[in-house]
């Protein structure tokens, strides 16, 4: 889905990715990220949207953040910048236990 937009690498921090987006011209590096993690909680809700995996659900604003950066990523690739280049990133493990790895630190280089 993202391949069409522009530079897309997988594997970041494990599950996650990011697609980067060149102006026409050299100039100023912006990193948007979107952060998406589910819960390991039961979804109780009977939805058609409701989650298919027992025991896991997002039951935060992470879909929304990974839409928004999307819809930026398609904005940006039929418009690109003048100059620069965008990369959004969408980072998995973002919701972890104080003191854990995280997958901010692992998405770093």
């Amino acid at each position: 889905m993202l391949q069409p937009l522009g530079r897309v690498r997988t594997g970041i921090a494990g599950t996650g990715l990011l697609v980067e987006l060149d102006g026409a011209a050299p100039g100023p590096a912006v990193l948007l990220r979107a952060d998406m993690d589910a819960y390991p909680v039961q979804d109780a809700k009977s939805e058609p949207y409701a989650s298919g995996n027992a025991g896991v659900c997002h039951a935060c604003g992470h879909d929304v953040h990974m839409t928004v950066a999307y819809g930026v990523a398609a904005r940006l690739a039929a418009a690109p910048p003048a100059r620069g280049s965008v990369t959004v990133l969408f980072q998995p493990a973002e919701e972890i236990p104080f003191g854990a790895a995280s997958g901010a630190a692992a998405a770093l280089p």
